[in-house]
């Protein structure tokens, strides 16, 4: 770990320089964790920009798919309102169209009872008329019969 004549150094100082030996040692793991801690953090740092980035990217596509999902309901309401007046257009024709039923029909109604009425008169007149025949042509006969 050390190079040889620092060891070499550190034998002749007796106990001091196994303490200062023990503390190079520190000092050198100290630093190699810290090396591969700062490593570690870099591909940490790393993976977390390619998530920024990945992140970012899917917002701004969420936002693209947002604006446009906007759109298309924006168009959607207004289809729907255009059915609506559609709707509220036909259900006008379809009162005027039921009015006019209406009247049509009271109007036959009235026009039926007043042929009705005429043909009853005309029946009632027609009968009259058939039984007076009758009663003529049996009177007739019986007058004859008797001469």
């Amino acid at each position: 770990m050390l190079p040889d004549w620092i060891v070499t150094i550190l034998k002749s100082e007796g106990g001091y320089g196994a303490v200062i030996f023990g503390l190079c040692t520190v000092v050198i793991l100290l630093g190699e964790t810290i090396r591969r801690m700062y490593n570690q953090a870099n591909k940490v740092y790393g993976f977390r920009l390619t998530e920024r980035d990945t992140l970012t990217k899917a917002l701004a596509e969420n936002t693209a798919v947002i604006a446009l999902m906007n759109k298309v309901t924006e168009q959607r309401n207004a289809v729907t309102e255009e059915l609506a007046e559609s709707i509220r257009s036909q259900m006008a024709a379809f009162q005027l169209l039921n009015a006019r039923i209406e009247l049509q029909h009271s109007a036959l109604k009235d026009e039926v009872g007043r042929n009705t009425s005429a043909q009853v008169s005309a029946a009632t007149i027609y009968a009259k008329t058939v039984d007076d025949i009758r009663i003529f042509l049996l009177n007739s006969a019986q007058r004859s019969t008797r001469k």
